[in-house]
């Protein structure tokens, strides 16, 4: 507690050290929930760890949803909501199947072009103007991926396809958030999204079930509460400073990644990956600063994690 009351007297004194503080926080407790999920990965299925990861993520909203109540879920647009729910739960399917099948510092450094994805789709679907910086950021992340994939000199896996799909998918659901903030609550936003996506991954968890035991639940619990104390964090980054001051420290989570990857699985990541991994975070910086600072915010609930 006195923890948490020194934080919150340094996000009122200085926000931007606080929103750097919590951006590096955020990256450890992902990097640790990914971590998890390769770990319970060798005795299940990870269709079936993202189900109880949604589940336990769910329970964590529970306690908020009963004070608010039925207006939690008030809205005028289901359909969209039911299409980001198929979408995001399609894409934490695929991003945990990644990190089942290939190295963790491998999938977090391909992992991080989503918001590079994102860009391309808002130019594609969006009508948004493809501007001289947008050509080096996108040019940037295309360089940095190449770099983690070399296709031609490298195979490109069945983990390296699910992760890239896992980022398609995801930019997809954050580009009806956009459209959603418009008219709708971000409680509603987040709601619907954290409930949509049990069944969405209940159904191919079903096809591989096999029932947990005591420890295995414990770890997925775990691997629950450290996704939503991720994404708490991430959220009260971006709040307290604009994108283009936290977005660097990104890069921590394939730093953590790696090192979890030497110390738990024994992997060891290439230069290439590294390199790639720079890329895709410079590339991602630089479009978080060029594109107005202050206005830029992630959507609710955008990750797929």
């Amino acid at each position: 507690m006195t923890a948490l009351r020194s934080l919150a007297a340094t996000a009122r004194a200085r926000p931007a050290l606080a929103a750097l503080a919590l951006m590096l926080a955020a990256t450890l407790f992902l990097a640790a929930m990914h971590g998890a999920v390769r770990f319970v990965s060798a005795e299940m299925h990870a269709f079936e760890i993202a189900f109880f990861r949604n589940v336990f993520g769910f329970c964590v909203l529970v306690p908020r949803l009963m004070r608010i109540g039925l207006a939690a879920f008030a809205t005028h647009r289901f359909p969209l909501h039911a299409a980001r729910g198929l979408l995001n739960g399609g894409s934490m399917l695929m991003w945990f199947l990644g990190l089942s099948l290939i190295p963790l510092a491998e999938a977090t450094a391909l992992s991080l072009a989503s918001p590079l994805i994102a860009t391309a789709g808002a130019i594609v679907f969006l009508g948004e103007r493809m501007r001289g910086h947008r050509w080096l950021g996108l040019a940037l992340g295309v360089a940095g991926m190449l770099a983690i994939l070399r296709p031609g000199f490298e195979e490109i896996g069945t983990g390296a396809m699910a992760v890239l799909l896992s980022a398609v998918l995801v930019t997809a659901s954050k580009l009806i958030a956009k459209s959603l903030t418009r008219t709708e609550t971000p409680t509603a936003i987040v709601a619907w999204l954290t409930a949509l996506m049990i069944p969405v991954t209940a159904i191919p968890a079903a096809l591989v079930w096999q029932t947990p035991t005591a420890a295995q639940l414990a770890m997925l619990a775990g691997i629950g509460a450290l996704g939503s104390a991720g994404h708490l964090c991430l959220i009260h980054a971006y709040r307290l400073a604009d994108v283009g001051l936290v977005e660097p420290l990104v890069f921590f989570r394939l730093v953590w990644a790696a090192l979890l990857g030497f110390l738990v699985f024994a992997e060891i990541p290439d230069l290439w990956i590294w390199i790639g991994g720079l890329l895709i975070v410079a590339a991602t910086t630089h479009l978080a600063r060029r594109e107005g600072g202050p206005s830029i915010r992630r959507p609710p609930g955008s990750y797929s994690g």
